[in-house]
Formats: structure tokens, sequence, C-alpha cells
């Protein structure tokens, strides 16, 4: 069985990753923006290790460097746009995370209230069903 000898401390940890990677706002972190910059720092070591195995003579990896680089500065003005953005008040990157909390609080809402009358309903049935009982007693 695969994953039989994992604990659920293990599955909950890649959970917790993503659902960090794909809140509204996450790119905007401290975190997330060293781990961006830590995977484009592998990113170029494995293209220059690539370079140096094909002797530097390889065209391909000069041209996939050059796309890496501009990758790199492409996300890094983004970013720094949307900083700006923020500061001058232009936007709110949280925004979507206090919609997001209204929904889930409506949802939360109206789950209690289905359950308020599903126990309605349960109480209503067993009362009747008492009250046939008694009815077949005095029978």
């Amino acid at each position: 069985m695969a994953g039989a000898g994992k604990s659920s401390s293990e599955d909950a940890g890649g959970a917790w990753l993503v659902e960090w990677l794909m809140t509204p706002g996450s790119s905007m972190s401290a975190g997330m923006q060293k781990l961006l910059n830590n995977v484009f720092i592998a990113l170029f070591l494995c293209i220059m290790f690539l370079m140096w195995l094909t002797s530097f003579g390889n065209i391909h990896t000069y041209i996939f460097f050059m796309l890496a680089l501009g990758l790199f500065f492409s996300v890094r003005f983004f970013i720094s746009e949307l900083t700006k953005a923020q500061a001058a008040g232009l936007i709110d990157i949280n925004a979507p995370n206090a919609e997001r909390k209204k929904h889930e609080e409506e949802d939360e809402e109206e789950e209690r209230s289905r359950q308020q009358e599903q126990i309605e309903m349960v109480r209503k049935i067993e009362q009747e069903a008492e009250v046939r009982r008694r009815q077949n007693k005095g029978d």
C-alpha cells in the first residue's frame, strides 16, 4: 500500500504549503520572495552546470539561460510594481481573502441552519413515533 507508512502530520505538511502558495497575496510575503529567489538561483546553477558539461559550446544553454534571466527579472519587476501599487493604495491584495472569509462565514451559517432544521425534523419524527407507540399500547 502506497503511503501506508506516512503519518497524518506528514500529509498535512504538504497541504499547508499548497494552501499557502495558492492564497491570494502570498507572493507579497517575505518568505515567498525568498523561496522564489532560491528557486531561481537553483535554476541558474543548473543551467550553468549544463553549460559547463557542454564545454560552453552549446548555444541552447545560452538561450535557455537568457530566457531564465528574462523570467527572473520580469517576476521581480511585477512584484516590485505590485508592492508600489499596494503602498500607494491603488490595490488591496488582501481583498480576496476578506471576501473569501465572508463567503465562508455565510456558508457556515447556512450549514448551521440546515443542521438545526434536520435536528427539528428528527425531533418531530421521534415525537410522532412516540405518539403512535402510545396509541398502539392503548389499543
